[in-house]
């Protein structure tokens, strides 16, 4: 497939899953601040700039906030203030994971509302959103995170934060490869086939799906929709010459799986 059919199939990916709606992120419209920035590189306004590097980067600057591990390695706070007050009902967190890095990524966060406790949350050593919905949403012009606990000895920080009134569904979060299986199976479910396989294309791009994942674009080379048979063939086509661009062909094998058979 050459450049030109990429492009048309992932741009028709894209507009075939576009949502109906989406739910508003407050965060980019608030005053955002942090009590330690590594530097102005790495400053508090890079965590709502809607930007995630995937873990396979080398570096986040300008795209992520982190702190002075040598005086904030256990804890910061980072503060979101509106002009008035908004409701909150769920606070997304991005850890930082550049360079295949989990350590960089915060233990626990205490969400905190004009100053007044709302809920504990512990986080995960991961790649991509991780959700943390209050049990009861609140109405507040200030919004602290205070996180806590970092299992490394760098500069932990976040590379992305959204915040929303309403929960949010898998389209208003952001993704950047490696994409989490949820993440996948939700798309699966809401019937976006063409979605799924577009992330998984670009996941691809960087050699990095699992047998599993394998296993799945493969089921869809039999697919009633021509497009995203396509598609598939396509994701498959790219991670076959990932892996045989590594210095030795990896492809075919003397026992090939289910999947590289039916391509």
């Amino acid at each position: 497939m050459n450049p030109l059919s990429q492009m048309f199939w992932l741009s028709l990916a894209g507009l075939a899953s576009l949502p109906l709606w989406a739910a508003e992120n407050l965060a980019p419209k608030a005053k955002v601040s942090a009590d330690s920035e590594y530097s102005a590189d790495w400053g508090a306004r890079f965590a709502v700039d809607g930007q995630v590097p995937s873990s396979s980067e080398g570096e986040d600057r300008h795209r992520a906030w982190a702190v002075k591990g040598a005086t904030h390695l256990q804890g910061a706070t980072l503060a979101f203030e509106w002009p008035q007050p908004v409701t909150v009902a769920e606070v997304v967190y991005y850890g930082r994971t550049v360079s295949n890095r989990l350590d960089n990524c915060w233990n626990h966060c205490d969400v905190v509302a004009d100053g007044k406790p709302v809920q504990k949350f512990d986080l995960k050593k991961q790649h991509g959103p991780q959700r943390l919905r209050l049990a009861v949403p609140v109405t507040a012009q200030k919004l602290d995170l205070r996180f806590a606990g970092s299992d490394g000895n760098d500069n932990p920080g976040a590379a992305e934060i959204q915040v929303f009134a309403v929960p949010a569904t898998i389209a208003d979060l952001i993704m950047t490869p490696p994409y989490p299986p949820e993440y996948l199976q939700a798309l699966i479910a809401e019937k976006q086939e063409l979605k799924a396989l577009g992330q998984l294309l670009n996941q691809a791009e960087v050699a990095a799906l699992s047998p599993e994942m394998l296993e799945l674009v493969g089921a869809w080379l039999d697919h009633a929709d021509p497009f995203v048979q396509a598609m598939a063939e396509w994701t498959l086509a790219r991670q076959i010459g990932q892996d045989n661009d590594q210095g030795a062909a990896v492809w075919p094998k003397a026992e090939n799986p289910a999947w590289f058979k039916r391509y």
